[in-house]
């Protein structure tokens, strides 16, 4: 129950941290707002990998699953913060970001 409430609060956090990053006016609030979006990405992913690795007879390719979904998420971020920060971004790309992480961190939760 501790390791699913873990997941949700950083989860939350994270898209939460996503959505005022994507949506902020200013680049400094955009800098703001990627860092806080690191910390929780980086939690989800540490996590992760340590749930596989004390489930690691049981559910590892599941696992193994969710942690390459968290890499790409990871890598989708970053993407779309870069160009909000060069070209102050790409609607499309945002919203598109933003289901596709909302898709993850509920498949994390599963």
């Amino acid at each position: 129950m501790l390791v699913f409430l873990y997941f949700l609060v950083c989860g939350l956090l994270f898209l939460i941290c996503l959505h005022l990053g994507l949506h902020a006016n200013v680049e400094k609030h955009v800098s703001k707002w990627l860092v806080w979006d690191r910390i929780f990405i980086s939690a989800l992913l540490i996590g992760k990998i340590v749930q596989s690795l004390r489930n690691l007879n049981h559910f590892w390719g599941i696992n193994l699953v969710q942690i390459l979904i968290l890499i790409i998420i990871m890598l989708l971020v970053e993407m779309s913060f870069r160009r909000k920060r060069l070209t102050f971004g790409d609607p499309h790309l945002n919203s598109v970001v933003e289901v596709l992480s909302l898709s993850a961190v509920i498949v994390i939760l599963i």
